[in-house]
Parts: structure tokens; sequence; C-alpha cells
């Protein structure tokens, strides 16, 4: 859910309610009463789970830590609050709130995992497989994430196809007892054109139909370009 005003929310909102949907990005905007009330749309129904987007908006661990306690909702985990890669300022900020802060800017190579080795619980990492560079990268990361307890979720950029949705696959497949959260699969919901014969994109309840692949070799999928 971006940070549009409200009239954009709820339209978006209704149109993921009637997919049903219960886990829930919320981008936050800045603009603490709008991202109010619509933390509060989102907890009229007490079983949708919510993580929140800082998108680097702070630059203060106190500022960002008094926005979110502000929103008076339990969080999952909030993104990218702060600087990407100021752990010390993140470390703060997840004392002072008790969620946990998800790394994307923040994380990009397996040599990252030194910056969050020392609290692994405090951390999930947002894994997207063409951040990592590709998929072997991917699954070493999630590996290694496995190995220190730290929470994965398999994130998407905007307008992806089929083939990094496939790839994605592969990581949620291989560290499902990691995964918290999964997003992307939009397909032809959002894209006019997927570059393959079956686009791969979510149905009801956000989930997955991925019987299409059968066993096809490779990632059991073939552009039509």
């Amino acid at each position: 859910l971006a940070a549009e005003g409200m009239g954009t929310f709820g339209k978006v909102m209704a149109i993921y309610q009637q997919v049903g949907f219960t886990d829930y990005k919320l981008k936050v905007s800045g603009d603490l009463e709008l991202d109010r009330q619509k933390v509060e749309s989102l907890q009229e129904n007490a079983n949708y789970q919510i993580r929140l987007d800082g998108n680097n908006l702070w630059r203060d661990a106190k500022e960002a830590s008094s926005y979110v306690q502000a929103l008076n909702a339990p969080f999952m985990g909030v993104e990218e609050p702060l600087i990407a890669k100021d752990f010390d300022s993140m470390r703060r900020f997840s004392d002072q709130t008790g969620a946990k802060v998800i790394l994307d800017e923040s994380f990009l190579v397996l040599d990252d995992f030194a910056r969050i080795a020392a609290d692994p619980e405090r951390w999930i990492i947002n894994l997207r497989v063409s951040k990592m560079g590709g998929l072997l990268r991917s699954l070493e990361i999630a590996e290694r994430a496995e190995e220190s307890a730290v929470g994965l979720i398999i994130g998407a950029q905007v307008g992806e196809t089929s083939i990094l949705t496939r790839a994605a696959l592969v990581v949620a497949a291989q560290h499902k007892e990691r995964l918290l959260g999964q997003e992307g699969a939009f397909g032809t919901h959002l894209l006019e054109h997927d570059v393959t014969t079956e686009p791969l994109s979510f149905g009801a309840r956000g989930q997955l139909d991925a019987s299409c692949l059968g066993e096809r070799p490779g990632l059991g999928i073939e552009c039509d370009l």
C-alpha cells in the first residue's frame, strides 16, 4: 500500500480485500495523521498482519521511533526507517519501538551479515532476487540467514515479470521455515503484457498456483517476447 491519500488508499485496499489478502506492507508518508488513518483502517480487521516501509524517511532514531509509536499498532517489522546502512541508529530504533528492522537497501551482499551477526533476532532481510544479483547469490544469502536465525521476506521490484516471480519461488521453497512474507507475483494484474506464455500471478487469498510449471526443465517457463 503506497503513500497516497486516503482516496487512492481506500480503492486499492478494497481490491486487496476482495482478493482476500491478510498481510499488508504500508509505506509511510511522513504525514502522521494520514498514516494513522490508514493504520486504523487496517486494524479494523484483527486478522491483518501489518509491516511498515519507511523508505529511509528519517535521519534520527528518536524521531522515527516517536512517529511509529504514535501510530499505536503492533507491526511485524519496519523496513528501512533510517538512512541505509546506519545500523547503530536502526538498533536504537528497534530498542525504542520493540519492532524488528527489515533490511532492504541496507542489505545487498553476503558480507552484510557481518553487520548483523551480533544480534540476528533484531533483523529481517528483504531478499529480492534481482537486488542480490541472481538466483544463486540469493540462495546463498537465504542459506546463511537460516543458519544465523535471521528472518526472510522475499521481495519484488514493481513491474517484475513472471521470470523473477519463478526465481523467487525457488528460494521460498528451499527456505520456507525462515519465510515471513513474500511479495510480487502481480504478473498481468499489473503488466499489460508478461513475457511468458503462462504468466505466474496470485489468485484468491494471494495464493499462487504454480502447477502449470509441471516437470519442465530449467525454471519450467517459456518466454513469449
